[in-house]
């Protein structure tokens, strides 16, 4: 499934762009991939998708370092995308990456970001939440949940 994944993101991110290419030049799309040293190994699959991303017009970064989640750093990107199990979050780390979210970029969890900063009521409510409808909707598995959930987005952007 990952590379199925790796091959739908940079279609939906890509979206995004200006339906008139004319109107405006391309901008390439910044990304910020949230990864740790478990046992999903998120820098190996970082390197699976960065190349993937990059054939797309999105630049992709890779980081651990928490304290990358902070409003200086993330001004710099439009979307977070998290691959990790970091299992707690400070409040000012939380505070900027809500704000993020709410002044419309792109948080991306994918797969184990579900249990991720398990000291952040907020986040883990957005994120079951999201889960929990998307299940009740398709009557599927989470994994095949992401990639209907991707494919949805391109078609909601696109149509």
């Amino acid at each position: 499934l990952l590379p199925l994944f790796a091959l739908l993101i940079p279609c939906v991110l890509s979206s995004f762009s200006p339906k008139n290419a004319e109107a405006a030049a391309p901008r390439k799309i910044k990304l910020v991939f949230l990864g740790d040293k478990g046992h999903h190994k998120p820098e190996d699959r970082f390197r699976q998708v960065q190349g993937v991303f990059a054939t797309k017009g999105i630049d992709l970064n890779y980081t651990e370092n928490l304290e990358s989640l902070n409003p200086g750093f993330l001004k710099n990107y439009d979307g977070v995308l998290i691959f990790a199990n970091h299992a707690k979050i400070s409040d000012e780390q939380e505070k900027a990456l809500l704000d993020f979210v709410e002044a419309g970029k792109a948080l991306i969890p994918v797969h184990c970001a579900s249990y991720c900063f398990l000291n952040s009521q907020k986040y883990i409510l957005r994120t079951k939440i999201i889960i929990f409808l998307i299940k009740k909707l398709f009557k599927t598995s989470t994994h095949v949940l992401i990639l209907f959930f991707i494919l949805f987005l391109f078609l909601l952007i696109n149509f």
